[in-house]
């Protein structure tokens, strides 16, 4: 019992983070050009994430090492935001569909609510020539 607390509470601490803004695109459109989505997957393992930017759309891009990128847009998340960060729970490495993000401001620690990620859409890589 005592292990299984001390894995969910490293399991959160490991998930919370400031997740990199858009870097000035409202949506993730241009990291996904040209590329073909894949069958939606529930869940993605976190010690894959090379890097996560959030959009204003409240859509949420992951960089992953390996073959594919992917791509989850949560349900009703319209207070998630480039500048804003995120901080989810999870009994496990992984993010699933279902799982619980709670949205606040990284400098005045607002807190601006919860919302409950989606699938998610795998989009592979481009393999330059």
């Amino acid at each position: 019992m005592r292990i299984g607390v001390m894995l969910a509470i490293a399991v959160t601490v490991a998930t919370a983070g400031t997740a990199q803004a858009g870097k000035g695109s409202e949506n993730p459109d241009r990291l996904i050009a040209g590329r073909t989505p894949g069958k939606p997957e529930q869940c993605i393992s976190q010690t894959r994430i090379v890097d996560t930017r959030t959009f204003d759309d409240g859509s949420i891009y992951y960089r992953m090492a390996g073959s594919n990128d992917y791509l989850n847009r949560p349900h009703d998340c319209s207070e998630l935001k480039s500048d804003r960060s995120y901080v989810t729970q999870t009994p496990s490495t992984q993010l699933c569909s279902g799982d619980t993000l709670r949205i606040y401001d990284p400098t005045s620690h607002i807190s601006y609510g919860a919302c409950i990620f989606d699938q998610f859409v795998p989009y592979p890589k481009v393999r330059k020539p």
